[in-house]
């Protein structure tokens, strides 16, 4: 993700094959589970792709020396303005998905909006490269912090069934026995991991509150 900025080159090597199709909803609730299950999966992965790489940029931003975090009050009006230019970030804000207040039903809708989030996130990932913010000393300084002094500091843990994983939704058409690892890192994600053949595989991408 420091190379990249951007989920979706990390697929085809990273993830289980096909593994969009063990969720069953939208991960936002501006989705309904309904509206989610008629979408391609073409449509899924790229809302996907745009859900996590919106919170790898709100990691960014939080790790660039903000006060302050996602669900304190006053974050939205100020987000990304410290790692963005002002009318980046202020595109950034008015889209948000989490922040819609109507839930997506209607197909012209959601089109508009993931073809907007993606365009806004083109953007803001030009300008992180330029910019190399998360190579900056303060950066790499809050990301150690985190490590040393939080519980976020690549935490694994395992548990057996897709029903009740750790602050994950319910992953569907896996084996009741199936054994799955969650890795929690710095960048505030926690990874869901299954063994595939001999390697690992990535199932799938969460939020990580530090618990």
């Amino acid at each position: 993700m420091h190379k990249t900025r951007d989920v979706a080159p990390l697929i085809r090597e990273l993830f289980l094959p096909n593994f969009i199709s063990h969720f069953v909803a939208g991960d936002c609730e501006c989705m309904s589970p309904h509206f989610y299950s008629r979408l391609s999966k073409r449509e899924r992965i790229r809302w996907f792709v745009a859900l996590n790489n919106f919170s790898y940029l709100i990691t960014v931003d939080v790790l660039h020396g903000r006060d302050l975090n996602p669900s304190d009050e006053g974050y939205d009006a100020s987000a990304f303005k410290g790692v963005l230019p002002d009318k980046t970030a202020e595109n950034l804000q008015r889209i948000v998905p989490d922040k819609i207040d109507d839930q997506i039903k209607d197909n012209k809708v959601f089109r508009s909006l993931l073809s907007r989030v993606e365009k806004a996130l083109a953007e803001a990932r030009l300008h992180l490269i330029r910019r190399g913010i998360e190579q900056t000393p303060e950066f790499q300084r809050r990301l150690d912090d985190r490590v040393t002094n939080t519980d976020i500091g690549y935490r694994v843990r395992a548990y057996i069934g897709g029903d009740n994983i750790k602050d994950c939704e319910q992953l569907v058409g896996f084996p009741s026995k199936q054994k799955f690892y969650r890795v929690e890192v710095p960048l505030m994600m926690g990874v869901i991991l299954v063994k595939h053949g001999k390697r690992m595989k990535i199932v799938k991408l969460t939020y990580v509150d530090g618990d």
